[in-house]
This record gives C-alpha cells, structure tokens and sequence, in this order.
C-alpha cells in the first residue's frame, strides 16, 4: 500500500495498492511513481509558481524563467501576459531545445493573439506557431509540452483535429495528467 498524507492536517488524501510479492518490491518503483505524480504535481506546480513571483530570476537561470514565465502567464493580464512573453524568449535562447520552453513560448505568444495584447497581431502568431513545431518537434512524449502545444492551436483558431492528436497522445503517456485533461475538454 502506497499512501500520500498531508502533511498538514495528516489527513490521508490518496492510498493505492500495488500486489506483489516481496522479491518483486523493487521492481515497483517506477509503477508506484507513476501514479503517485499525478496526485502530487497540481500542489508541486502551484507551489513552485508562487515561490517564482517572490523570487528574483536570474538572467540564464532557466529554471527560474520558466516558473515566473508560467505564473505571470497565469494571472490572465494583458502586463502580466506581455512580461510571460518575453521572459519565454529569453527562455528558449538560453534553453533552445527545451521542448517545455518551447511549448510555453508558444502559449504566451498564443495568448497575446487571442487577447490582442500587441498590436501585431500576425506576427505574435507566427511566433506562437514556430515556437508550437519546436515544442513539437522536440517534446514527442513530453506531456507538458503537448499540452502547451494544444493549447496554442486553440489560442490561435489553428487546427483542432491536431490538437485533440496532440491531447489524445499525451493522455496516452499520462492518462491522469489534470493539464492534459483540461486542454482535453477545450
């Protein structure tokens, strides 16, 4: 039995049994994680969002860039969205075959078409659509890129019946990943 308490309130809030023999335990392990993570990644990613807002990010620091990049994106504000923006271009320089960061760039630059944030609105969608074929192209079995990517096509009126391929193969690989899910419904 695999248990994930709370470390709050201790309350028990996900338990999972996983039959086998003793001599078999070790073999578990990745079975076990995966099905842990997906009870676990919503807290880790709206910790790690908010820790990024009180943060300084450092220019370089990649990891940095794409938690800010992620919360401001978050926040659904034309200011916020434009500085999402181009902290993702700094992002896919200094982390260029990063199919996460590409899939991210893609959003933001996505975002600012569907929201006319800028002016230009063609080109913020070609940035959408060449950071989309990166993301892509770089992140085949990477559901968070998948699921940046699908949510770009919707962003950008693009093609749906790709999109619902891009959803269907990430459910694939991670069948409770709750972003997939949600890029699913729309």
């Amino acid at each position: 039995w695999v248990q994930i308490i709370d470390g709050v309130s201790e309350q028990q809030v996900w338990v999972k049994a996983f039959p086998a023999s003793e001599a078999e335990l070790w073999s578990l392990g990745e079975t076990i994680a995966e099905a842990v993570a997906p009870q676990i990644w919503t807290q880790i990613d709206l910790a790690e969002r908010n820790r990024s807002l009180v943060l300084s990010t450092l220019a370089g620091d990649s990891y940095g860039l794409y938690w800010r990049a992620n919360a401001l994106m978050r926040q659904w504000e034309r200011e916020s969205g434009l500085e999402a923006m181009q902290l993702t271009q700094e992002l896919v320089a200094v982390n260029p075959n990063c199919a996460l960061s590409a899939g991210l760039a893609a959003f933001c630059h996505a975002n600012a078409f569907a929201f006319e944030w800028v002016a230009d609105l063609a080109a913020a969608r070609r940035m959408a659509i060449r950071h989309f074929q990166d993301a892509v192209r770089l992140g085949g079995n990477n559901v968070e890129a998948l699921g940046y990517a699908a949510g770009t096509l919707v962003a950008i009126r693009g093609n749906l019946a790709v999109a619902d391929g891009l959803i269907d193969h990430g459910l694939s690989l991670l069948p409770a990943h709750q972003p997939t899910l949600f890029w699913g419904g729309w």
